[in-house]
C-alpha cells in the first residue's frame, strides 16, 4: 500500500479551498469533539467567526458502534440562525442524526 504524508500546510491551503467554496455566512460554527475540532477552528479563523462552539458524542465503545449515540455539553445557540455542523467523517449518520436533533430541542 502506497502511503501519503498529508502535512499540515497540505491540510491548511485545503481548509482555504474548502472555506473559499462554501458560499454562505454561519452565525456559529459547532465542532462534534473530537475529529471537527481543527477543521471548525480553522474555518472560524478564515471567516472571522468567533462563535465556535464544541459538542460531545459518544457513538463508539472502543471500534465497536454503540446502539446510542450520546450527546452531551451542548452550546447555547440562541440568537444564532445558521449553524455549519463540523466533524471529520461521517459513516452512518447516526450521530449527526443525534447532534441535530439535540441541537433543534434545545
Amino acid at each position: 500500500m502506497k502511503r501519503l504524508y498529508y502535512s499540515c500546510e497540505m491540510f491548511l491551503s485545503d481548509t482555504k479551498q474548502l472555506a473559499r467554496k462554501i458560499d454562505r455566512k454561519y452565525d456559529a460554527i459547532v465542532a462534534i469533539a473530537r475529529g471537527g475540532m481543527t477543521l471548525a477552528h480553522l474555518l472560524g479563523e478564515y471567516w472571522d467567526l468567533r462563535s465556535v462552539y464544541t459538542i460531545n458524542t459518544i457513538g463508539y465503545d472502543g471500534t465497536c458502534k454503540r446502539q446510542d449515540v450520546q450527546v452531551f455539553n451542548l452550546p447555547d445557540l440562541q440568537g444564532a440562525k445558521e449553524v455549519l455542523i463540523v466533524d471529520d467523517i461521517v459513516d452512518s449518520g447516526d450521530t449527526m442524526v443525534e447532534v441535530l436533533k439535540h441541537l433543534q430541542q434545545a
